[in-house]
Order: C-alpha cells, then structure tokens, then sequence
C-alpha cells in the first residue's frame, strides 16, 4: 500500500500534516471526487457529512470507497441525534461553559438533537445505526464503531480534531466515529 494518498476532508482548523493532504470547502464532497480509483489508504471525513443532503452524504460514501483502495479505511466522525438524545443535557451545559451557547439558551431534552440536527449548518442527521447500514449497503466490509481519539490503526491515531472547536467534553459527548474497511 505504499504511495497511497491520505485524504482528509473537512478538515478546517483541523489541518494534519503529511502525507494527509487536507481538503475543505475548495472540495466539494457532494460530488465525484478528484481521485483515481483505488488511490487512497486512509479517508478521513471529520463532521463533514452532517452538512450534505441524505442523498449527497450516500454518494460521498460510495465515492470514499472507490477511491480507496482495497483494504483501505475511511475514519467518519459526525454528530449523531441519538447519542445527543441521551447526552443532551450535559453537551448543552459544556457549551455553556466554555462560551458556544449562551448561558440564557433553555432546550428540552428533546430538542438537543434538533438543534444538532438542523443547526450549525446541519442538513442531515445521522445516527451510528444508519451510518453502520449505509456502510455496508455501499460495500464496505468491515465496519466499527470507534470512541472519539481511538482506533485501531498507527495512522489514524491522534487525528480526531473536532474538540479544537469546541471542548473535548463536547466532541465525545456528540460524536460517533465509525472506521470501515474496504
């Protein structure tokens, strides 16, 4: 697998250093990727892909698996509504404290994964359970729910940024990170 390409996108502040080349909004996820088939090792896609229409997000998941290369990982890492339908309340409370959320903002249990799901830019909500399926339905082969800052690859490690602009209390509390293997 050498002289494989390692793609971030969305990368953001988040900016690895090589061999990860970084892609923001100059590449446009929502459709086909600059990239010969079976070019990459590693993708990683950090909240990115809640900010894609459902049928934009399924294509960049097909299109991450041609690029790859056979048995190469995509990293995915997005909010997701049931994890916030549980951990609402104390994600709500940490972006109080650290200034995201003004201290005035009230929001019901319930309305913590709206908020997530239709804010900050938001125009899908993902689940891990939907994210595992699509996985799979687009021909992945092994597919793993990670912790945030975790993995199982040397590469992958220390790559998760999400935290940078927010706090790492609120990255694990909405964020689920899935690794699948071509």
């Amino acid at each position: 697998m050498a002289n494989l390409l390692f793609l971030h996108f969305g990368s953001g502040p988040n900016q690895l250093p090589e061999p990860w080349r970084n892609h923001d909004k100059e590449t446009d996820i929502a459709e086909r990727l600059p990239f010969d088939d079976d070019a990459a090792r590693f993708i990683f896609a950090e909240h990115v892909i809640e900010h894609l229409p459902f049928r934009d997000g399924l294509r960049f998941l097909a299109e991450a698996y041609r690029v790859l290369a056979a048995g190469g990982v995509l990293r995915v890492a997005f909010p997701d509504v049931v994890k916030l339908g549980v951990n609402g309340s104390e994600w709500l409370a940490e972006l109080k404290r650290i200034g995201v959320a003004k201290p005035e903002l009230e929001l019901s249990p319930h309305q913590v994964p709206l908020l997530a799901a239709a804010g900050f830019g938001h125009q899908m909500a993902w689940t891990e359970g939907l994210m595992y399926q699509l996985l799979l339905a687009v021909g992945f082969k092994r597919v793993l729910p990670m912790v945030y800052g975790a993995t199982q690859y040397d590469e992958l490690r220390g790559i998760d940024g999400h935290h940078k602009t927010s706090s790492l209390v609120a990255a694990q509390l909405e964020t689920t990170v899935i690794e699948a293997t071509k």
